[in-house]
């Protein structure tokens, strides 16, 4: 029999006890080294305590032979982490046994792991989060977000390299996913959801979908009212907004491969005749 027992550490004094066999779970929702110690410290012998965070992968802090089996979640859902009980051999006590897969794309799909999801972005939508979500104003008040489409007419090649890269069907992928209305998600396949001028929603902005040119360049009214007179800000060449490593985990080391994925530039000519 597992127990489970949800921990707010933000009102923590004592852990409630349960009485009943089999192994008591608790879940943390929060935990710094003070807590966790405490945690422990009042956790029977046969329990687990289990933490969010922690950097990069779980980890199994401590075995559950002198006190409680202590694991940490790693970060932001990339790994699944299973917890089994068995009956130790000798003893015929309770044991838990901690273990954990990388989330990935050959990962086996689990139809109950897949549906409680669904409910989640079911609530996610009908809560309306996307269109309460937190935005800014831009800079100067004649800036706006126009859409890569306003881009073609005078970098026609520049767009059309584009369109044959990943960026253009980023939004594509959360509605393959079902998370096109989670602004946890939206925020890096769109333009400017930061901002009041730019992504709100599907119905809304259409023409701001996907990872597209103002993205990097910035907002592109102006530039595009002076036919090209003013410029665009200088292009971001650090792509960390997004690709962090809870939501991008091959990104860091392998910056320079990203980049030529993405390459829609024309290089520089070499200069001739240079004495």
């Amino acid at each position: 029999q597992v127990n489970v027992v949800a921990v707010d550490c933000r009102q923590f004094e004592h852990l409630d006890t349960v009485e009943t066999p089999g192994v008591t779970l608790f879940l943390l929702n929060d935990a710094n080294q003070v807590l966790l110690d405490q945690v422990i410290g009042q956790a029977d012998s046969q329990d687990c305590v289990v933490y969010p965070g922690g950097l990069g992968e779980p980890k199994l802090l401590k075995e559950a032979k002198q006190g409680p089996m202590v694991v940490s979640v790693g970060l932001r859902g990339r790994y699944v982490c299973q917890l089994k009980i068995t009956l130790n051999p000798e003893t015929k006590a309770p044991e838990p046994v901690f273990s954990w897969v990388p989330v990935s794309e050959d990962l086996a799909k689990d139809q109950e792991l897949k549906s409680l999801y669904q409910n989640y972005q079911q609530i996610v939508a009908t809560s309306q989060l996307q269109e309460s979500y937190s935005r800014v104003p831009l800079s100067h008040p004649d800036l706006t977000y126009q859409g890569s489409k306003s881009c073609e007419t005078c970098h026609a090649e520049e767009y059309r390299l584009w369109t044959e890269s990943k960026h253009a069907h980023a939004f594509a992928t959360l509605i393959d996913a079902g998370s096109q209305r989670d602004p946890e998600c939206t925020v890096c396949h769109v333009i400017g959801m930061d901002y009041a001028e730019g992504y709100l929603t599907q119905a809304d902005t259409p023409e701001l979908q996907d990872v597209g040119c103002e993205v990097c360049h910035g907002p592109g009214s102006e530039h595009s009212r002076s036919l090209g007179k003013i410029p665009t800000q200088n292009p971001k060449m650090t792509c960390l907004d997004c690709h962090t490593p809870e939501h991008s985990g091959g990104y860091a080391g392998h910056e320079n491969e990203y980049l030529e994925k993405i390459k829609h530039w024309r290089e520089p000519k070499p200069v001739r005749n240079v004495k």
